[in-house]
């Protein structure tokens, strides 16, 4: 009981300090880039966050499965942890590649585009990225996770700030590209113990597995 005590203070205590960073952030840069920037800016995060539908809730069942059957069917968490990954990685390539060429089609300004490009890297790294969260939360390693979150939080208030202060709009999105390569791998030093490889065609060569999946991940989403 002491320990559920303990991480529970400190994962409550990690949520509110990245919340107030996360405050301190949006004001300075705000104030850095002013009105239109910052808008188009939060339209770049909101496809960023959009990208992650891409798992159809299957995030959700994957998190429901492994919690489950960690300790008594270790084999089926994994299984399902590394269909989720699998079909992330193939989606994510996907939506990059749709991105580029969104990018390079649009007539939008130059600076736009190169954001685009950017959020082409960045959408990979994050869908990519939160397999590991998803099953280290799922498995019970809630101050690790935390702990990984809260530095997350730390270096792009950090680096975003610098880099709009120096290079205004696209510095502020480089700023969210180079957190997120920071947060994968912090996940994956973590995520390694755990000792799961990454097969980028498991969901192909399990596709009965990843259909029953899918059928349960949809209703949940």
């Amino acid at each position: 009981m002491s320990r559920i005590v303990k991480d529970s203070v400190f994962t409550t205590s990690a949520f509110f300090a990245e919340r107030g960073m996360g405050f301190i952030r949006e004001l300075v840069l705000a104030g850095l880039l002013g009105p239109t920037y910052m808008g188009l800016r939060n339209a770049i995060i909101m496809m960023n966050n959009y990208s992650s539908y891409s798992y159809l809730g299957m995030n959700q069942e994957a998190y429901r499965r492994v919690a489950g059957a960690y300790e008594k069917r270790p084999e089926y968490a994994q299984m399902s942890h590394k269909l989720l990954a699998s079909w992330g990685f193939i989606s994510s390539m996907l939506i990059a590649l749709i991105i580029l060429a969104f990018a390079f089609l649009s007539h939008y300004t130059l600076e736009f585009k190169l954001a685009l490009v950017m959020l082409a890297f960045t959408v990979p790294v994050m869908i990519n990225c939160n397999p590991m969260a998803y099953y280290l939360t799922a498995i019970g390693k809630f101050k690790k996770t935390s702990t990984i979150e809260a530095v997350k939080v730390l270096i792009d208030t950090l680096i975003t700030i610098l880099l709009a202060y120096q290079f205004g709009f696209l510095g502020a999105i480089a700023g969210l590209l180079i957190t997120l390569i920071v947060r994968l791998v912090l996940y994956r030093n973590a995520f390694v113990a755990c000792g799961i490889p990454f097969e980028w065609d498991y969901f192909i060569r399990k596709f009965n597995d990843f259909k029953a999946m899918l059928t349960d991940g949809l209703r949940l989403f």
